[in-house]
């Protein structure tokens, strides 16, 4: 956990009108998420990433929802 800088997933979406628009999951190693890593507490991963969303970390439901408000998919 101590290396871990962060991680970024990504899945193509349809787009409205054609052609396809990223989705992000994005996960940056700020201490929580460090700590939740060294005690095996995956499932605690989700909470702590929608906590940090000012940090700039997001889940994909998140950026779901913001390309649907956009009105891209």
């Amino acid at each position: 956990s101590e290396s871990l800088q962060g991680v970024i997933a990504q899945t193509l979406v349809k787009r409205v009108g054609g052609g396809r628009v990223a989705a992000h999951e994005i996960m940056l190693a700020t201490p929580a998420i460090r700590n939740l890593i060294r005690e095996n507490k995956v499932a605690q991963m989700v909470s702590a990433i929608q906590t940090g969303a000012a940090a700039g970390m997001q889940t994909l439901e998140m950026s779901l929802k913001r390309l649907k408000e956009n009105g891209l998919i």
